[in-house]
């Protein structure tokens, strides 16, 4: 075969390796139950669509018992009342020693927010895959700032799990929330395509039925009926089978998930603020209780930010304690975009990113000739980069207004840096 036969032969396979099915991660699971050699764990994080038996969580482990008999399959549902799940319902006694734990952390109302907040509770294990599945319950017109910390959270918690993201299911045409509920799950489908997630694609399924609400939809024009939940367990069957249909839409984004900007990279602004390098929890800005002072660094946020929530990270010396008339500290941040592109040719104005906070808590006192300063973080607000900084790299700027009356600390507050979290 000569050279150019063969660069064409080489040609041909690349494409048709280019054409086979990427299969979900979920079908991981099926995989491992296949081989029959381990128990496995899935969970599911989600709001009232998933809770009851008739519904897609039970009707999939109904199926995924049927499949592999060998497995005993438990289910687990969330309590929301004892903040634990209750004792596992036996689905299916299988003929073997391994067992496929459903752990159910459908919560009627919730949001993703919901999960955040209480991970460590809804995910006591390490699973092998974890299904999300919210978006009913916000009143958000775009819904990823809501859902992506979610996923940031679950791969920086467990970062070998299988993880997909389910579009759910619309509304009736009539709600006056239908149409912000479609754009909820789009961003749901860019999430999962950004971030490289399996898509439980519901949202598609029922809008291919053009009489999907009087099918498919209970008489509340939102939740699915018994037959509308069979065709979301299809749906996520698709992905244990590795159906192609179900494949994720692209590859895993390894953008940071947050940029440290420590003391260092802070500059002076206004006031008198004193940068001090001899403390043991390394450099930090001093800014005195009289007057405004400020300072500002450069951050290039990575590519694909879009919402950033920031925290400072500080630390306080008394010898004498905190009480509530003395630890009020009152700080602003501020961000300026400096880049040009988006077709801009100047740079924005500088944008306030949240209002105004106090910063207060109690201190831990050492003996009666040092203290003991504790390094705290507190949150100092978010913003939109597209929408306020319109350009990267941007300048940050942290203040504190010592003459609000607000600010009742007499001591200067001492800032380690700044930690800039994306949201989305």
């Amino acid at each position: 075969m000569d050279a150019v036969t063969l660069g064409m032969a080489k040609s041909d396979a690349r494409k048709q390796i280019a054409k086979l099915p990427t299969p979900s991660p979920l079908s991981a699971i099926s995989g491992r139950m296949h081989r029959n050699r381990e128990s496995v764990t899935l969970v599911v994080l989600g709001d009232s669509t998933g809770n009851e038996t008739f519904e897609w969580v039970y009707l999939t482990a109904q199926w995924l018992a049927a499949k592999y008999p060998a497995y005993t399959v438990l289910h687990r549902l969330w309590n929301d009342t004892n903040q634990n799940y209750d004792s596992a319902t036996t689905v299916h006694t299988g003929t073997g020693t391994h067992t496929l734990t459903i752990y159910n952390g459908s919560m009627p109302g919730a949001n993703a927010d919901y999960s955040v907040s209480r991970l460590a509770l809804q995910v006591p294990v390490i699973p092998q895959a974890i299904i999300i599945s919210y978006g009913y319950n916000s009143s958000a017109v775009t819904y990823r700032p809501i859902n992506y910390p979610l996923v940031r959270a679950i791969r920086e918690s467990f970062p070998f799990a299988a993880i997909a993201i389910t579009a759910q299911g619309p509304r009736v045409s009539s709600d006056p929330d239908y149409a912000n509920g479609l754009l909820r799950q789009q961003s749901n489908i860019d999430l999962a395509q950004s971030e490289g997630l399996g898509l439980i694609n519901v949202m598609q399924a029922f809008l291919d039925n053009p009489t999907y609400a009087a099918d498919w939809l209970q008489v509340d024009g939102l939740h699915p009926n018994a037959a509308g939940m069979q065709v979301w367990r299809d749906e996520v069957v698709k992905h244990f089978r590795g159906d192609s249909v179900a494949m994720p839409l692209g590859p895993r984004s390894d953008n940071l998930s947050q940029v440290w900007i420590p003391a260092v990279d802070f500059v002076a602004k206004t006031g008198t603020p004193t940068r001090v390098d001899t403390n043991d929890a390394g450099p930090y800005w001093s800014l005195p209780n009289a007057g405004t002072t400020a300072i500002q660094a450069l951050v290039s946020a990575p590519m694909g930010w879009d919402v950033v929530r920031f925290y400072a990270k500080w630390l306080q010396v008394t010898f004498t304690g905190f009480t509530g008339a003395n630890n009020g500290i009152r700080v602003q941040v501020s961000n300026k975009g400096l880049g040009l592109n988006q077709g801009y040719n100047t740079a924005p104005a500088s944008v306030p990113m949240s209002s105004l906070v106090s910063i207060q808590g109690p201190l831990t006192l050492g003996g009666s000739n040092t203290s003991v300063a504790t390094a705290r973080t507190s949150y100092l607000g978010y913003t939109n980069l597209i929408a306020a900084a319109l350009g990267n790299p941007f300048a940050i700027e942290v203040k504190r207004l010592g003459d609000d009356a607000a600010d009742t600390n007499a001591d200067a507050w001492l800032l380690l840096g700044v930690m800039a979290v994306r949201q989305s």
